[in-house]
């Protein structure tokens, strides 16, 4: 959380440093934050279910016309 009391999503990596005889000695590492890419995945998420539970069919192509998806309903509708 931060001061101002927003929460954000981070990834943290780090690595310990050790010192004379082997013990830690400190702690190198980065902090990013990923909360906009957690919520991007989560739209993202939320969209697909909502393609794949719509009552109309939906079929993607690419520039060719060669299907690269189709959902549910299209399926029941054409076998």
């Amino acid at each position: 959380m931060r001061c101002d009391g927003a929460v954000r999503a981070v990834r943290s990596r780090g690595q310990i440093i050790t010192g004379q005889g082997g013990r830690p000695a400190r702690l190198a590492g980065t902090t990013h934050d990923i909360t906009e890419r957690k919520r991007t995945e989560e739209r993202l998420r939320k969209m697909s279910l909502v393609v794949e539970q719509s009552p109309v069919s939906v079929v993607i192509t690419d520039v060719r016309g060669n299907i690269e998806y189709v959902n549910p309903k299209f399926v029941q509708l054409t076998g």
